[in-house]
Parts: structure tokens; sequence; C-alpha cells
């Protein structure tokens, strides 16, 4: 049985596996030898601390995938002994170890008590999903298992973290099914996961993959839907489609402010092009907007309150926060977008350092 939770230890290899007695009279937990036939029995051992040692003690004795005797361990009753079989696949990639994995995403323990109107949290799950996005290549045949996933799953992170993986390692079928996901009416908040996995993942995308997102999905999608479209437009699409795209929403009083997050994502290709797009914008909200981009200063929390819908500017607030004076909850490219942006200003000022 499972004691009070706590984050997996070093790996080690126990002594031999023999109940002691305590000099107060109680029996002490026993170990178990990292070798041998004592490993194999410890696996079914009523301790979970002791079928977690036989579990490093008997992978760290194999090579190539684990064998099934340890894989089978995803359905153990013990959280610590899942943690320690994530753990050790991760640290050892394997192709027979894809089903294992995805088992262990749909896990469902967690180690937190839910607040009112909190989002579960599912640890396994995620080093599973997380896991999964390092495997260098997610076959066609998985669809139906990340499929059932994402649906069932009641955390985000894992759903959103299933979804990269099908986009950076699956095929391109995997990644046209990410993209109509995402295109589709109806559920917003599956439809927004999808639109943040294609945009995190857009080093995997090709510019005529991104042409299928068009003027009418930035128009009609829901707001953090096309939020999230439009950053994905101005990350991938050719030169021309940007442009397209900034003609047809300078000319929509609705979603005009989307131009900021074409302009940013364009910015870090080219900023050239972005600095086209912020043409389509009103003085003197043009300037101030690449200002913000260039973090010489950052814009007001009512800068985009004349040229877009209140959803619209209330999603662009959330999706790129790091423009924006007032404090919001960052959501996953408002961090990455911040991650960037330093990532951009050392490189800057290195390169001023060489010059001068």
């Amino acid at each position: 049985a499972d004691r009070k939770e706590r984050p997996p230890q070093p790996a080690r290899h126990a002594p031999t596996a023999q109940p002691c007695d305590h000099p107060n009279g109680r029996v002490t937990q026993p170990s178990v030898q990292g070798t041998g036939s004592g490993s194999q029995r410890a696996l079914a051992h009523p301790f979970a601390d002791v079928r977690e040692q036989a579990l490093v003690g008997l992978a760290a004795l194999s090579s190539g995938p684990l064998p099934g005797d340890l894989l089978v361990l995803a359905t153990d009753k013990g959280h610590r002994v899942k943690r320690r079989l994530v753990q050790v696949l991760s640290e050892r990639r394997h192709p027979e170890h894809l089903a294992t994995l995805l088992a262990l995403a749909a896990d469902t323990w967690s180690n937190s008590r839910r607040q009112y109107d909190e989002e579960p949290s599912f640890p396994i799950a995620q080093g599973a999903a997380k896991a999964l996005m390092e495997e260098p290549i997610l076959g066609d045949d998985l669809h139906r298992a990340f499929s059932e996933i994402i649906e069932d799953t009641a955390d985000t992170g894992v759903k959103l973290k299933l979804m990269q993986a099908l986009v950076r390692n699956g095929t391109d079928l995997a990644r046209k099914k990410i993209l109509r996901l995402a295109l589709k009416t109806g559920r917003p908040p599956l439809h927004r996961l999808a639109a943040t996995a294609l945009l995190l993942e857009y080093a995997s995308l090709s510019e005529p993959f991104i042409s299928a997102v068009s003027d009418e999905h930035l128009r009609l999608q829901a707001a953090p839907v096309a939020c999230q479209l439009t950053l994905l437009v101005g990350a991938c699409a050719t030169p021309a489609r940007v442009i397209e795209a900034a003609k047809a929403l300078a000319v929509n009083p609705d979603r005009r402010a989307l131009l900021v997050l074409l302009s940013l994502a364009a910015s870090f290709r080219d900023e050239g092009l972005a600095a086209q797009v912020r043409q389509f914008l009103p003085d003197p909200l043009a300037p101030a907007v690449a200002d913000a981009i260039a973090e010489t200063r950052l814009l007001k929390s009512d800068a985009l309150d004349e040229v877009g819908d209140v959803r619209v500017v209330a999603a662009i607030k959330m999706t790129a926060s790091v423009l924006f004076e007032e404090p919001k909850k960052q959501t996953a490219f408002s961090s990455a977008f911040s991650t960037r942006l330093r990532k951009r200003a050392k490189k800057k000022a290195a390169a001023e350092g060489k010059d001068h």
C-alpha cells in the first residue's frame, strides 16, 4: 500500500530481501536485491517501495526494450511505482514502450486536492505525455489511442502535450487531424488546444499546410481559437498569405485587433514583414505595437479597445500578455513567447557587443 507521496528518489540497488526486527518490536520494511529471483518475487511485494526498487534493479540488468513483467507495472496500484516507471521509460526510449506510455498517459492519479473550479492535474499522465513528445516516430496506428485519451482526460496539460506529440513526431495525416480539430467549431476549449499545439510545434509544419487556415476561419472562430490561428499564419504562412490575411482583418472592425498578433508572429522571422502588417493598424497604435514587440514600452490595458470586439481584445491580452502593462495569467504560447523574447534580446545584445 502507498504511504504519503514523495517524488521519485535516485535509482539505487538494495540489499537482499529479508525482514528484520526493529529494536522497538516493529518489523521494518524489507528491501530487495537488485539481481536474480529476489527482484522478480519483489515485483509482487505488498510494499510499493519494494516493488519500485525491484523495477529499478531489473531495469538496470536488461538492455533494449523493458521486459513485459516490468511494463505491466503501468497498472500497479502504487503511484510511486508508476511514476518510477515513467522515469525509466523516459530515459530509455524504445518503440515497444509506446503502448505502455499511452496507458500511463491515461492515468488519473493526483497528488493534490482540487479547489473549487481548479483544473485537475495528473502527474503520472503528464510525465508519460511528455515522454511521448520525445518519441522519434508515432505511427498512424496510434491515432485512435491518442484521440481517446485526449477526449477522456480532464487534465488540459495532458491533452496539449499529446497533441504536440502528434504534431511534432506524427505523420502528415496526424498533423492534418490536429489542424481539422483546430478549424472545427462547437468546442472552443478543445479547438484552442489543437491550435496551440500547432503553434508551439510550428517548426514541424510547412507553408502549404498552413494555407488551410483561411480568412473565414480568422473571422468566424471563437476569439481564443482565432488568436492561435492568427499567430500560426503569421509564423508559418507565406509572406503573400500573411499580407492577404492582414488586409482581411483590417476591414473587420470586430477583429482588427488580431493584426497585433499577426505582426507579433511575423516579427520572429521577418521584421520587415511585421512592419508591413502594422501598416494596417491606425496611428498611434501601430508604433505602440512595434515598441511593445521590441520591449521598449508595453501597451496600456485599453490600447486595443477601439480596434476589436471586447472578447477578441480579452483573448489577445491572455494570449500575448507580455505585451501589456497589466499582469495576466500566461497561456502556453505567452510563456513560450516570453522565453523567445529573452533569447532574442540576449542574441541582439551579443551581436551589438561584437560590433563594438
